[in-house]
């Protein structure tokens, strides 16, 4: 799986996204752009701290929660879409054959 799923769907959804830089959702989210990337190595408190920021500054600027939420539409739409993920697995299985052979 190359990211989480529910993290797909909300940015399908036009959601603005609060996340820490875990696995592959910093390739995904950037910072400041479509959502808000938090360093997941910082103690817990400051984690939470953090994001609890991250949401009331989304919850006073309406224009960047819909600017975020519009380039989440975008991203989703040109990285998650069925045909690419098949496009991909398909190539990947082909390299991998031919590896094999």
């Amino acid at each position: 799986e190359s990211g989480p799923l529910v993290l797909m769907e909300a940015m399908a959804s036009g959601a603005a996204i609060i996340s820490t830089d875990v696995g592959y959702v910093p390739t995904f989210v950037k910072d400041g752009i479509s959502g808000f990337v938090v360093r997941n190595s910082l103690p817990e408190t400051k984690i939470i701290d953090e994001m609890t920021q991250k949401v009331i500054q989304l919850n006073n600027d309406r224009n960047l929660l819909k600017k975020m939420g519009e380039r989440n539409i975008e991203i989703a739409f040109e990285n998650f879409d069925i045909k690419l993920f098949h496009k991909e697995y398909q190539q990947l299985f082909e390299n991998l054959l031919n590896e094999a052979s």
